[in-house]
């Protein structure tokens, strides 16, 4: 679960798209579904078009990919963005 902090003066896609990119990073694995945009927006009580903003960022970046009709995944990270420990253990 993310905190969002709807006082805060950061946008609320920004930090949802941070909170989502450190799980993705630290703790979700290549090919791991993320919940759907609906869902997420129900949960945090938020609209769609934020949670789509956090989405579209992460997928530009390539944190994610997207699977017509599917939903989306945990992308394939490219190796400068794999985290330091999972570099270590690659060696």
């Amino acid at each position: 679960m993310y905190v969002l902090d709807k006082e805060s003066n950061k946008p609320l896609y920004l930090q949802l798209y941070e909170a989502m990119k450190k799980e993705i990073v630290t703790t979700l694995k290549y090919g791991d579904k993320l919940p759907s945009i609906r869902n997420v927006a129900s949960q945090y009580s938020i609209s769609k078009n934020t949670v789509e903003w956090a989405y579209k960022q992460l997928y530009t970046e390539g944190y994610i990919e997207s699977a017509p009709q599917s939903g989306y995944f945990v992308a394939d990270m490219p190796a400068e963005q794999t985290p330091l420990i999972q570099t270590i253990y690659m060696l």
